[in-house]
């Protein structure tokens, strides 16, 4: 009977957790998965609530809306890793949150089907850019042996705000509106965008 032979990694050692976060890459990395899984979570839970219950529509065109949404979430993966090779994390993230503007654009421009419908399959495509850029950059931030604690604590800050943003949708939409939530999804893409502008500045410099 054959073995297949298995590689062990010392994961103990290793530089702290504190001291990979002080990594560019690794700040970069984590702001921008939070920021696609807020934003998405924050629009896509609101989206059948402010179609259906608010603005009337009917429960087949919400529908139609949300399964356009979770196909536009994953159809573009067929893709995207051969994109990502191509251009790397950081275009990926910013080729993410570029499409995410678009997004909140289209979201604020009105609130008709079409307006929806964009809106959501834009964020879904979105999303998936600027994840996958965010977990591919966090990849070059530690060491075999540093690997777990470095994805527990990426996978508990990411999904915990994930969870905040999908349990405050609904009060941001029956407080403040559909508006609101645009806004809000756009102070928290303001943060990835500003993180990843200086780490091209920084690598400009570096190339002077």
């Amino acid at each position: 009977m054959c073995r297949i032979p298995v590689t062990e990694v010392d994961d103990r050692g290793g530089r702290s957790l504190w001291q990979i976060a002080q990594q560019l890459d690794f700040k970069i990395a984590i702001v921008s998965s939070v920021a696609a899984w807020s934003i998405m979570s924050l629009l896509m839970t609101a989206t059948p609530v402010a179609m259906h219950h608010l603005d009337q529509f009917s429960m087949i065109d919400t529908a139609w809306v949300i399964q356009s949404h979770i196909m536009a979430m994953f159809l573009p993966s067929l893709v995207s890793g051969l994109l990502l090779d191509r251009v790397g994390p950081l275009r990926m993230i910013t080729a993410g949150a570029g499409i995410l503007i678009v997004c909140l654009g289209v979201a604020f421009a009105g609130r008709h089907l079409m307006h929806y419908w964009w809106a959501l399959v834009l964020l879904g495509i979105g999303w998936n850019f600027m994840y996958l850029g965010g977990t591919a950059l966090l990849t070059r931030t530690y060491e075999a042996n540093e690997r777990f604690k470095v994805q527990a604590c990426n996978d508990f800050i990411v999904f915990a705000m994930q969870a905040v943003a999908a349990l405050s949708s609904g009060f941001f939409l029956f407080s403040f509106g559909w508006s609101w939530l645009v806004y809000l999804s756009a102070g928290v893409l303001i943060v990835p965008l500003a993180l990843v502008g200086y780490k091209q500045l920084a690598l400009k410099g570096l190339k002077a």
